[in-house]
C-alpha cells in the first residue's frame, strides 16, 4: 500500500470515529463515548456504556469514565422505561452546538425510583440533569452553564412528574445555568403527588449566598413557569423547591 493510501484510510478511521463521538476528546481522563440511550431493562448492555453491575439496589448498572459530546437533538445519557437500578456515575458531558444549539446532558424519563447521579460534570447543555416521571438521588455533580441562547430557556436540574419527592438534590455545585439552578415543574390542575417539594438542601450555588426564589414570580400555566420580563433569570430556583439550608463554599470532590 503507498503512503497516499495510508494515510487516506487514517483519516477515513480517524473522521469514522469522530462522526461516531461527536467531536474532539477535551479530557483524556475519561474515555470518548457516543450519546447513550437505554430503552427498557434490556438496554443495559456495554454497547450503551455499561461498565459493570447486575441491576439490583445493591449492584446497580454503572455507566461511568465516559466523555459524551452531545448533538442536538439527543440527550448525552437518556434513560427510558427501567425498572433496575442503575448510577450515573464521573462522567463528562457537554453540547458540541452551546450554547445555539445545545441540548440534554442527562434525562430520566418513566424510570422509577432507581437512579443515582454522582460526581459527573454536566455543563454547557440545555437543561444539566432532566428528571420526567423519574426520582434519582443527585449528588457530588459540577451543574453549570446549561441554557440555550435560540430559545433564551434552560438550566440546571429540571424535575417534572409525581417522583418529586422520592428525588435528593444534595452536594452538587450548581452555578451559571440560565434562567434556573433546579426546576419542579408542577401542574395544579393533577392529584396532590404532582405538588411534592423537591429537597435541594446542601448544595452549594456558585456564591455564599443562597440562591433567589423570593424575586421570582412563578406563574402556572399547565405546569409550565413563565417568567416576567424584568426579574433576574440567572440560576433561580421555583418556590417548589427547598433549597434551606445551603453550603457557603464549594464542596470537596
Amino acid at each position: 500500500m503507498s503512503k497516499i493510501s495510508l494515510l487516506a484510510c487514517l483519516l477515513l478511521a480517524v473522521s469514522s470515529h469522530l462522526s461516531a463521538v461527536g467531536s474532539f476528546q477535551e479530557d483524556p481522563l475519561f474515555t470518548l463515548h457516543a450519546p447513550i440511550r437505554i430503552v427498557t431493562d434490556a438496554g443495559f448492555t456495554t454497547e450503551n456504556g455499561v461498565v459493570g453491575g447486575s441491576g439490583t439496589l445493591e449492584d446497580p448498572y454503572r455507566i461511568s469514565g465516559w466523555e459524551i459530546v452531545v448533538p442536538r437533538g439527543k440527550a448525552g445519557i437518556h434513560i427510558v422505561l427501567v425498572t433496575k437500578h442503575f448510577l450515573i456515575e464521573d462522567n463528562l458531558i457537554y453540547s458540541s452546538g452551546y450554547p445555539e444549539e445545545s441540548d440534554d446532558g442527562i434525562k430520566l424519563d418513566y424510570s422509577g425510583r432507581n437512579g443515582t447521579i454522582r460526581n459527573n460534570t454536566v455543563r454547557n447543555n440545555w437543561i444539566g440533569i432532566d428528571l420526567v416521571e423519574s426520582g434519582a438521588l443527585i449528588e457530588g455533580n459540577v451543574i453549570t452553564d446549561n441554557w440555550r441562547s435560540d430559545t433564551l430557556s434552560g438550566g440546571g436540574i429540571r424535575v417534572s412528574g409525581k417522583f418529586a419527592d422520592s428525588t435528593l438534590i444534595r452536594g452538587n455545585i450548581i452555578a451559571g445555568n440560565k434562567p434556573f439552578g433546579v426546576w419542579r415543574g408542577m401542574n395544579v390542575l393533577l392529584p396532590q403527588p404532582y405538588w411534592s417539594i423537591v429537597n435541594a438542601e446542601d448544595n452549594y450555588w456558585g456564591s455564599p449566598l443562597p440562591p433567589s426564589n423570593a424575586l421570582r414570580v412563578e406563574n402556572q400555566v399547565m405546569g409550565r413557569h413563565l417568567v416576567p420580563l424584568g426579574f433576574p433569570l440567572d440560576n433561580h430556583v421555583t418556590p417548589t423547591v427547598d433549597t434551606v439550608p445551603w453550603l457557603l463554599a464549594p464542596p470537596g470532590r
